[in-house]
């Protein structure tokens, strides 16, 4: 069991920040997996499934659908300790593990991902699902870190429309209040961060 008060700031926030899930020893090794994967599936991946960088020093910026062409990460994305913890933040319901990806936003880029909600891209019917997110390396605002909008996963599903950044499709058509939710920025350094809501 997951510790309460990182549940309810789940509910209450519609994000929460894991620390400690990986050791430093794990984590070590999912990068060292990533490595390897990358040198194998970046040329081969499908049409679609990579989306590089056209103006940074390292090309890449995500790679979808790592599960379906790796067995370690197929395995990772159903990790007992991940399945429990949504199973937890969901009240005991059944979870199914639905993809793997990879984004490395590189140093000093200027694109910013737009605000969106994730069913923008799921479509899943009810709109019931979490982003797990692993930082394996350091995430924080100047670097370009995650921000969430505080209490926006109690709403409905958004319109959405064409973004026109390239990698990140889908944006809200109305940009949200900022008076009605406060924005967080999830600075992350080798910790787990569920993002939840629409």
């Amino acid at each position: 069991m997951y510790d309460e008060s990182t549940i309810a700031a789940y509910k209450q926030n519609g994000f929460a920040v894991i620390p400690g899930m990986f050791s430093a020893e794990e984590l070590a090794e999912i990068a060292r997996q990533l490595e390897a994967h990358l040198r194998l599936d970046v040329a081969s991946a499908p049409k679609g499934d990579v989306v590089f960088e056209t103006d940074a020093e390292r090309s890449l910026r995500c790679l979808f659908r790592i599960h379906e062409r790796s067995a370690y990460f197929d395995q990772l994305m159903r990790d007992t300790r991940l399945m429990q913890l949504v199973q937890q933040l969901f009240d005991g319901a059944d979870v199914i593990a639905d993809g793997t990806m990879l984004i490395d936003k590189a140093p000093l880029t200027t694109y910013e991902f737009p605000w969106h909600q994730d069913n923008a891209y799921q479509f899943w019917n009810p709109p019931d699902a979490v982003a797990v997110t692993l930082a394996l390396d350091d995430s924080t605002a100047e670097s370009g870190a995650i921000v969430c909008l505080s209490g926006s996963h109690r709403g409905s599903i958004l319109p959405h429309q064409p973004s026109g950044v390239f990698g990140a499709s889908r944006c809200l058509v109305t940009p949200p209040n900022a008076d009605e939710f406060r924005s967080v920025t999830l600075s992350l350094k080798g910790q787990l961060s569920v993002i939840g809501g629409q």
